[in-house]
């Protein structure tokens, strides 16, 4: 009975993402999300590590959020998720881009399903470092943070992030926790994705 409401939501999350897949051109990843200026509370969250360093604030969240694509006075698209300590996106861009394949192949549209596979290369080399972040695969590829795996051929890393407040892809050079260090889910988002390419529509 719900079908049509279903079927309302695919087709308004398809304009989303065909809306948005440009905001980082040429590179063509898709967007966070939308955020709203002071709509989070930190109260409950931990800090790991010194308490010296002391825990998120409202104010550094708001700088991150209006970093972002202005939508209105206080909404704002960002490129990349506003974090806090940890950082690095490759599992987060590569959720979406499976949830894109899915609606690619559902409705039969090609244009999705190179909107998610661009998802793909830009983690294995289409990104403004121009190097695959696949260790082993393609060109430039760093050495990884492996404390207990070593260098395996075939693994990513948590990814690119962002430096402090900003919206837009960053790479430290350092060899180093979080943005270099090994994470299988984002090794097994790869995998997911190019299984996915093999697939087609």
């Amino acid at each position: 009975p719900d079908a049509g409401l279903w079927r309302q939501c695919v087709d308004a999350y398809t304009d989303y993402i065909k809306e948005t897949a440009h905001v980082m051109e040429p590179y063509g990843i898709l967007p966070a999300g939308v955020y709203e200026v002071g709509n989070t509370d930190y109260s409950k969250m931990s800090h790991e590590g010194s308490k010296d360093i002391g825990g998120p604030t409202i104010e550094e969240y708001n700088a991150q959020v209006k970093n972002g694509i202005k939508l209105n006075e206080n909404t704002y698209l960002r490129r990349f998720p506003v974090s806090y300590q940890f950082r690095g996106f490759h599992a987060t861009l590569l959720s979406k881009a499976k949830n894109v394949f899915t609606l690619a192949r559902f409705l039969g549209d090609r244009e999705l399903y190179d909107i998610a596979a661009r998802q793909l290369e830009y983690v294995l080399g289409f990104n403004p470092f121009a190097m695959s972040t696949m260790y082993g695969e393609g060109y430039d590829y760093p050495l990884l943070y492996g404390g207990f795996a070593g260098q395996p051929v075939g693994a990513v890393p948590v990814g690119f992030e962002t430096f402090e407040n900003e919206d837009e892809p960053y790479m430290p050079m350092q060899n180093n926790c979080t943005y270099k260090e090994v994470w299988v889910c984002s090794t097994a988002r790869v995998m997911w994705s190019i299984a996915e390419v093999y697939k087609g529509i």
